[in-house]
């Protein structure tokens, strides 16, 4: 199979995508999630430190840092609590990838 490697995780990727990935096997990626589909306290691909939870109405911006990278995702208003860690994840369907001149290949 195919996996994305990357200084935070390495993460497979299913027979279907991995199919249309093929001819990019060994290139250097970017790849891009929006801050609403990264899951908190579901199945751990990285480990992140909370280190600001911002209250936004319904839904709380939680800025987080994993291995000196910034991220931020949202949650449900009261979720989660700062001063801890937590794992991240995401869904394949839900990442774009970007060749090395910043096309969209998936």
């Amino acid at each position: 199979g195919i996996a994305l490697e990357g200084d935070l995780f390495t993460k497979e990727v299913p027979p279907e995508i991995a199919e249309e990935l093929s001819g990019y096997v060994g290139r250097d990626m970017a790849i891009g999630i929006r801050p609403e589909y990264l899951r908190l306290n579901d199945a751990e691909l990285f480990e992140a430190d909370i280190s600001v939870i911002e209250p936004q109405s319904a839904r709380d911006v939680v800025h987080l840092e994993a291995n000196g990278r910034a991220i931020r995702t949202t949650v449900m208003q009261g979720d989660i609590e700062t001063n801890q860690s937590v794992p991240v994840t995401f869904d394949m369907d839900d990442a774009w990838l970007f060749d090395e001149e910043g096309e969209r290949v998936f």
